[in-house]
């Protein structure tokens, strides 16, 4: 097929590609969560044992794909998904998403958004997707500054948006 050579086909479809997203996000957000704690390298990862291990799973962003991918995870009892993407408004609010999260077994944690929206609006185009999607197994996450703030970039809300966690620059989030 096709797919092997194809950067935006399914990492768990084919296992022999690397590990690694096209923006790089995807992977330097996964480095930072297995890091291993008290490692003397700038870096205090979750990993305080160093027994986290990831497992990509990369897909081209599309619901079917991120479908095939959350339903891979829980196949593999998965206990945590990392889901840093999302789409704001009707664009992202999918039922079919909305299901397969919902039926996952696991933790769903996924981004608040980067563009400084409040998710209590009542604005329906201000809502961002995995987010906000009302279900008890997601943790929506923004983002704080280097002086544990809430970044100028991201979005917020005390209904949706569960935690703030480090993130990038105003520049670089």
């Amino acid at each position: 097929t096709e797919c092997p050579t194809n950067p935006s086909c399914a990492l768990f479809e084919y296992p022999k590609k690397k590990p690694t997203d096209d923006d790089g996000h995807g992977s330097f957000l996964a480095g930072i969560i297995a890091a291993q704690t008290n490692n003397r390298r700038g870096v205090a990862g979750a990993s305080f044992y160093d027994n986290l291990k990831v497992m990509p799973l990369r897909f081209d962003f599309t619901t079917s794909q991120a479908i095939e991918a959350l339903n891979y995870a829980n196949s593999k009892n998965v206990p945590v998904v990392n889901a840093s993407w999302g789409s704001y408004g009707e664009e992202g609010y999918d039922l079919a998403l909305k299901d397969s999260i919902s039926q996952y077994s696991g933790v769903f944690v996924t981004a608040s958004g980067n563009n400084t929206r409040d998710h209590d609006d009542s604005d329906p185009e201000k809502k961002m997707y995995p987010c906000d999607f009302e279900l008890a197994n997601i943790i929506c996450v923004g983002a704080t500054d280097q002086n544990g703030n809430l970044a100028g970039y991201s979005d917020f809300g005390a209904t949706f948006v569960d935690v703030a966690a480090p993130g990038g620059t105003e520049d670089n989030p």
